[in-house]
């Protein structure tokens, strides 16, 4: 077997730190219609996030502690997609 590491993702600090410049960079110079729709689907996930917050506490009877973990948890569950560029 083979007993080294596969770290296919492992850049040094300083290609790390090229390569995030070059997203923001990408980003910043993103088209409007681009940035509109990115910025209402983001809206979307957190609105969804919220919505099953509310349908997991409502009429919950585990006790104030339990109910807002679950419903946390239900939260990041709802914003599932996550980031979307």
């Amino acid at each position: 077997m083979d007993e080294e590491p596969h770290l296919n993702d492992a850049y040094p600090p300083q290609e790390i730190a090229r390569r995030v410049e070059r997203l923001g960079v990408a980003k910043a110079r993103a088209d409007t219609l681009t940035l509109l729709v990115l910025a209402v689907l983001a809206g979307a996930f957190i609105s969804l996030g919220a919505l099953l917050f509310t349908v997991v506490v409502t009429e919950s009877s585990l006790g104030f502690g339990p109910t807002r973990l679950l419903g946390g948890v239900g939260f990041c569950l709802g914003r599932w997609p996550g980031p979307v560029a």
